[in-house]
């Protein structure tokens, strides 16, 4: 008669060990991979939301620029040259916009309408800065911006309608006597993470300006739109 078996043989435990070992490093691939997944989308959502943001900063003043209150606008929308004015920068511009109104873009308010430049630049740290009138010191309202790029529609036909309309940056459009009927403002956001894969060399295109990358973690994406500017003298168009 045979003996009933007991225990494993020495193979049978290691084939065992084996195969736990093997469903553990799955589990651990699967956990990681998801992990580095969430993160990244997480990434993906921050650039998109401070993309966003940019936008509607900027925008917000771009669509009130030149308005003075009245019937016609006093002055032109955008102001060029010199430290506080709309300029052309590598890799960024700057760009300041005039307006009647009560508040300026940091949020200091004044108890009566007056004009309102609002300069909006990127310092070295990649942040965007907002300098206005009102306020003492600049502030940053958003971090992440590798790269600016402003440009500006003039009106070239003088015919009394909008168009044809001609983008230039600012060194051009400041030496042109026609009035900035729009703007147009790309920027390219970014954010570093050991979560990212590595990228190879690309090259952006941020408008007419090509930004090159070499190999790194750094999540990007390009936001760009075009801006036309409400308030402006007919008669000038």
């Amino acid at each position: 008669m045979m003996q009933n078996q007991r225990g494993l043989t020495l193979i049978e435990l290691m084939i065992a060990m084996l195969l736990s070992a093997l469903v553990i490093l799955a589990a651990t691939q699967l956990f990681t991979t998801n992990q580095q997944l969430f993160m990244t989308q997480q990434i993906a959502s921050r650039v998109m939301d401070d993309g966003q943001l940019v936008l509607r900063f900027i925008g917000s003043d771009m669509r009130q620029a030149g308005y003075s209150g009245g019937a016609l606008p006093s002055y032109s929308g955008v102001v060029f040259g010199g430290a506080g004015g709309s300029d052309d920068g590598d890799p960024s511009d700057q760009v300041a916009v005039r307006f009647n109104g009560n508040q300026d873009c940091q949020g200091t308010v004044s108890p009566t309408s007056v004009t309102i430049t609002n300069l909006y630049f990127v310092n070295g740290n990649g942040e965007l800065m907002c300098d206005g009138s009102l306020s003492a010191d600049p502030v940053a309202l958003v971090e992440g911006v590798e790269a600016m790029r402003v440009m500006y529609g003039l009106d070239m036909a003088g015919d009394g309608e909008i168009g044809p309309i001609r983008f230039m940056d600012a060194t051009a459009a400041q030496g042109v006597s026609r009035p900035v009927v729009a703007i147009r403002l790309a920027i390219l956001m970014a954010e570093e993470s050991n979560a990212l894969p590595v990228n190879e060399e690309r090259t952006w295109h941020v408008l007419d300006r090509e930004i090159t990358t070499g190999k790194d973690q750094v999540l990007r994406r390009i936001f760009t739109s075009t801006f036309m500017l409400r308030s402006m003298d007919w008669e000038q168009i």
